[in-house]
């Protein structure tokens, strides 16, 4: 029983240091604990800058991210398709506006947009040559839905789209069941997929939307950035909802004051978004926050250019998003974790072409014919109605790098113009700058921008890009570096009176001439003569074979003021006036060689008729050679090139007949008609 005592001593002693190493073992695991809580807060800062272009300095000043920027939810799924919604009326920033969201997304994409005939034919174009991954897109029409606000009293045309924003439970499939709405002048800033994290709170509160405050009247919501459940809306007879206010209201109407009322008497429909998510020139100081981490920003007329820091880095930002090489987004961005749920659009950039053998050289010529170019029609203008039967529009092509050629253009011809133009992004942006900077806002003036990939210039394309954006019955079928003479354009309405009516296979050829370098434009035809006897101008394209322009007969042409007819002769390829239902351009042909008479050639298959009027021209503009013209003087090439030609000539015996392109050696015939 002594033994007893020392037993116990001794499980005491067990006991007290097993105790001992369990508080130790905690403490170190508490420690471990708050040294990781320690380092994610660090991670939570975000840097106060006063300019967003100033260095990071070791003394920066940090702040705890604000916790209602993000909700703080975890269960959306990464790979979850965010659904974005555009009215859109006018295509003028909605390029930008894309631009913005996809340089800094990490979801799929679909955009839903509701669109007039017009801007559905310039987005549906650009759409599809853009060629996005991870990008779902669907078109909704005007016409289709107007009549479910068409009858609000004293509605103007030009409020409806603004309220097509109200429709949208109405007119997005049933499946769509929530939508982020933005407008179109609005830059996103960071990723979208943050904003519809808010979507999850809209459904855990019993919302119907979700808005940012306006920076007007008190009560006053700002609907250029809108978060809608869509489901919910439905649920709650939305279009009552909003019908009922718009009845029993004197208010506006338009979907900032209608919504606004609605908030007014229902408050539990709506959260509101924090300001970072709808930022403008307005209400930025109102803010609160540090203008480099706004999320969302309306840049519109209302924010002028200059001023303080807020309008030169929204300004700059502008204008790198304009200049940002779109091609860039055809590379998959890695979503989802898994590279490999779509496809790469791999592009061929524009490199020096080696010397190649035949077979290769061949094989690159076929690859280049059958690229995708991104294609924004009415980059500039829109679409000219005619006011007369016998207008012609000028359809012409040129790259970017030659806007002085293009202003000589359009001071030579006062008519409606359809031009395609071939660059890059950051050169469309000169284009805008220049056509400010010059004064340039004709409103029969379309430009068509085609952006620049791949090795070879895509001339046929670009002619058929601006030839199916006619809408006058006649065309004008010229080249960019062509002046044509003074006065063409009323010239034409009297020559396309007497001379095409009744006759639909007829092509008028303008009489083709080249100025020497520094040569003054001649004001009419005997000008023209004069500089014809001093060497200054001489026939165009004295160099190539005679059968291009010779067929036009210019030793008749100088003597006559009567129309007169030619025959046609292989290669002939003058510049003509055409009705715009025209056979269009074979995109086969790439780069230089064959790529215009190839139209004028199948115009003979189809048994037309030349007509060379006798008091108008126009004049070559001396520039350098192009890249083209150089690879065009290669073996190889040519070689290509004129395959891809007798294919084409045997394609036309076939479809026309074995007698469709024969040579007649009949002399010019005059038409007895004063124009």
């Amino acid at each position: 029983m002594k033994s007893l005592p020392r037993l116990l001593v001794f499980y005491s002693i067990v006991v007290i240091v097993f105790l001992i190493i369990i508080a130790t073992n905690v403490e170190v695991e508490v420690t471990r604990l708050r040294r990781q809580d320690s380092q994610d807060n660090s991670k939570n800062k975000i840097i106060l800058r006063s300019d967003p272009n100033t260095p990071q300095q070791s003394s920066e000043q940090t702040l705890p991210v604000v916790v209602a920027n993000v909700p703080a939810v975890n269960h959306t799924n990464k790979c979850e398709i965010v659904h974005l919604a555009f009215v859109v009326e006018n295509t003028t920033s909605i390029v930008s506006l894309m631009k913005s969201i996809l340089i800094n997304r990490h979801s799929p994409l679909h955009i839903h947009f509701i669109v007039n005939s017009f801007s559905h034919s310039v987005l549906e174009k650009l759409l599809d040559t853009w060629s996005l991954p991870y990008v779902e897109y669907s078109f909704y029409f005007f016409e289709d839905v107007k009549g479910n606000i068409s009858w609000i009293p004293k509605i103007e045309f030009s409020e409806m789209s603004g309220l097509m924003k109200l429709l949208l439970p109405s007119i997005l499939p049933l499946r769509v069941d929530r939508v982020i709405v933005l407008d179109s002048d609005v830059l996103v800033t960071s990723d979208i997929q943050k904003l519809w994290y808010f979507s999850w709170e809209l459904q855990k509160n019993n919302k119907l939307l979700a808005i940012t405050k306006g920076s007007g009247l008190q009560g006053y919501f700002d609907t250029g950035v809108l978060l809608f459940d869509l489901q919910a809306m439905r649920g709650m007879n939305w279009n009552y909802l909003w019908q009922n206010v718009v009845i029993k209201s004197h208010i506006p109407y338009t979907s900032e004051s209608i919504i606004s009322t609605m908030i007014a008497q229902y408050p539990d429909i709506h959260y509101t978004l924090p300001c970072v998510w709808n930022v403008n020139y307005r209400n930025r100081q109102v803010c609160g926050y540090n203008f480099t981490d706004y999320h969302i920003i309306q840049w519109n007329s209302q924010a002028p250019y200059g001023g303080d820091d807020y309008i030169h880095y929204f300004h700059k930002l502008e204008i790198f998003l304009k200049q940002y090489e779109g091609n860039l987004f055809r590379d998959v961005p890695k979503l989802c974790d898994n590279t490999n749920e779509a496809k790469s659009h791999k592009q061929h950039r524009s490199v020096p072409l080696p010397r190649r053998s035949r077979r290769e050289m061949c094989r690159i010529l076929k690859t280049e014919s059958q690229q995708i170019f991104r294609t924004n029609l009415y980059y500039h203008g829109g679409k000219y109605k005619p006011t007369d039967e016998y207008e012609t529009t000028l359809v012409t092509q040129l790259s970017l790098d030659r806007l002085d050629k293009f202003h000589l253009l359009i001071n030579h011809w006062d008519g409606p113009i359809s031009i395609t133009m071939y660059g890059t992004d950051a050169q469309a942006w000169n284009l805008t700058q220049f056509l400010s900077e010059n004064g340039i806002n004709r409103m029969n003036m379309a430009i068509h921008i085609v952006y620049k990939q791949g090795k070879f210039y895509p001339v046929n394309y670009l002619r058929n890009i601006a030839l199916n954006a006619v809408s006058t019955p006649y065309v004008f079928l010229n080249d960019g570096d062509f002046l044509p003479s003074f006065g063409l354009f009323s010239y034409l309405k009297k020559a396309n009176e007497v001379l095409m009516t009744g006759s639909e296979k007829r092509a008028l050829v303008i009489p083709a001439f080249n100025g020497e370098e520094g040569f003054t434009y001649p004001k009419d035809k005997a000008d023209l003569q004069e500089m014809l006897q001093e060497g200054s101008v001489r026939m165009f394209c004295v160099w190539c074979a005679h059968q291009t322009h010779g067929p036009t007969n210019y030793s008749v042409w100088e003597k006559t003021s009567f129309p007169y007819r030619v025959e046609w002769a292989f290669h002939y390829e003058p510049y003509v006036v055409v009705r715009s239902d025209i056979v269009r351009y074979d995109e086969r042909f790439v780069g230089y060689g064959w790529n215009k008479v190839s139209q004028l050639t199948e115009m003979k298959a189809q048994g037309y008729e030349f007509v060379v009027l006798p008091d108008v021209f126009i004049i070559h503009s001396p520039h350098r050679r192009s890249a083209d013209r150089e690879i065009w003087k290669r073996k190889n090439f040519k070689f290509c090139i004129n395959t891809i030609w007798k294919k084409f000539i045997q394609e036309l015996l076939q479809k026309y007949g074995v007698d469709c392109l024969k040579e007649y050696k009949n002399p010019p015939t005059i038409i007895n008609i004063k124009i």
